[in-house]
C-alpha cells in the first residue's frame, strides 16, 4: 500500500520512479512464482522449517553454524520460492510442515607441507513435523550426506576460514542437489 502511494504521489520524481520500478519487480516475481508453482504441481501450503545446525564435536565456530543455517535457507528460497520458510517455532499448527536440519559429521585438517588440507562431511535431513515435533515416517523422511575438501594456507586464521568454506560449500551443494528435489517430490504427493 505504501509503495503504491509513493509511486503515485511522492513529490520527488526519482523516488516515484524507484517505487514504480520496485512495483514492477514485485509483480514479475509473483508471476514467476505462480508459473513455477503451476509447472511443478507443488503444494503451495507446505511449510519448511529450517532447524539450527548441529556440531556435536564443536569443530567450527558458532558463527559458521549460523552461516550454514543461512545457506540452507537461501538455497531453498532460491529453488522453491513459493514455499513458506521459517523456524521450528513458526511451524506449529501448520497442516504440512517439514524440518530441514544440517549436522556437521566431521571436519579434519591435515598439514601438507606449507598448505593445509581441510576435509568435511555434512549430513542434512528432512522429516515431517506434527504439532512442532519431528516425526520419522517412511517415504517422507530423508537424509543426505556430502563431502568436501579445501586446500589452504597453514596459518591458524587460514585453517578456520578453510573449515568455514568447506562446510558452507558442502551444505549448499547437498541442499541444492538432494534435499530440494526430495521436498518437491513429497510436496507433489
Amino acid at each position: 500500500r505504501t509503495i503504491n502511494r509513493i509511486a503515485k504521489s511522492d513529490l520527488n520524481r526519482k523516488v516515484r520512479r524507484a517505487a514504480r520500478a520496485a512495483q514492477k519487480k514485485h509483480r514479475r516475481q509473483n508471476r514467476r512464482r505462480t508459473q513455477l508453482r503451476k509447472a511443478t504441481g507443488s503444494d503451495t501450503r507446505l511449510f519448511v522449517a529450517i532447524g539450527k545446525p548441529t556440531d556435536p564435536q564443536k569443530t567450527v565456530s558458532v558463527a559458521t553454524t549460523k552461516l550454514m543455517n543461512q545457506a540452507v535457507w537461501k538455497t531453498i528460497r532460491r529453488r522453491v520460492p513459493w514455499y513458506e520458510i521459517g523456524t521450528l517455532i513458526q511451524s506449529e499448527n501448520r497442516r504440512r510442515a517439514y524440518l530441514v536440519g544440517a549436522t556437521i559429521a566431521t571436519v579434519s585438517a591435515a598439514k601438507r607441507g606449507r598448505q593445509t588440507e581441510v576435509s568435511c562431511q555434512i549430513k542434512v535431513r528432512v522429516s515431517p513435523l506434527k504439532e512442532g515435533l519431528e516425526h520419522f515416517v517412511a517415504g517422507q523422511t530423508a537424509s543426505a550426506k556430502g563431502n568436501g575438501r579445501v586446500i589452504g594456507a597453514s596459518s591458524r586464521a587460514a585453517v578456520v576460514e578453510s573449515k568455514k568454506q568447506c562446510v558452507l560449500a558442502v551444505v549448499e551443494q547437498v541442499t541444492e542437489s538432494q534435499i530440494v528435489p526430495f521436498i518437491l517430490q513429497i510436496s507433489a504427493q
